[in-house]
């Protein structure tokens, strides 16, 4: 009897934490980086900090990724890992013109891009270590929150960026493509997992 309400307690204490690591991580990303935004880089030249800013938050978005690639095959399941990884290798391609929207209009050297293309694509390296060698159900929802956040960040600096050259239904029209292939890119995963 005491180790049922010892269980019990642990899954209540779990079930509470779960939706706190939802508004904590989804918070602090969000709030975090327009924060950080706000304090140091709005002294610095626009499009180049847009650029690093939309970097950041990809890489906070990556990071979850990684997690879900080192988690699987942590438990074993190196097929959902490999699976993952291609689908995860796909998406993350187009992030890179997320990266490079806003430097369209000026010079920005190679060694630059390289860099914000580190900042962005590094996380998802990390993740996967620390997803192999670390499990957690409370982490992986915080890790997905901050994910979430730093998405609604990115997609905010973007429709930020001057978009005289873009007619409206063009912008929208790429949104909703970038939308679509995403959508589609979690079916594939999913029904690779199913299968």
């Amino acid at each position: 009897m005491e180790k049922a309400i010892e269980t019990t307690t642990k899954t209540g204490a779990v079930h509470l934490a779960l939706p706190l690591a939802l508004v904590l991580g989804f918070t602090v990303s969000l709030v975090g980086l327009a924060w950080f935004s706000d304090h140091y880089v709005s002294s610095q030249p626009g499009a180049q900090m847009t650029a690093l800013m939309v970097a950041i938050g990809i890489g906070l978005h990556n990071f979850s990724e990684g997690l879900a690639i080192g988690q699987s095959a942590a438990t074993g399941a190196i097929s959902l890992a490999v699976v993952l990884l291609i689908g995860f290798a796909l998406h993350n391609i187009t992030e890179g013109f997320g990266i490079a929207a806003p430097l369209t209009n000026t010079q920005t050297s190679t060694r630059r891009l390289a860099g914000l293309g580190l900042i962005a694509g590094g996380p998802t390296f990390l993740g996967t270590i620390v997803g192999e060698s670390w499990t957690s159900p409370v982490a992986s929802v915080l890790f997905l929150a901050l994910a979430g956040g730093a998405l609604i960040y990115v997609i905010q600096e973007l429709f930020a960026i001057d978009h005289s050259a873009v007619t409206r239904s063009a912008l929208f029209s790429s949104v909703a493509a970038g939308f679509l292939i995403g959508f589609t890119t979690e079916l594939a995963v999913h029904l690779s997992m199913t299968a």
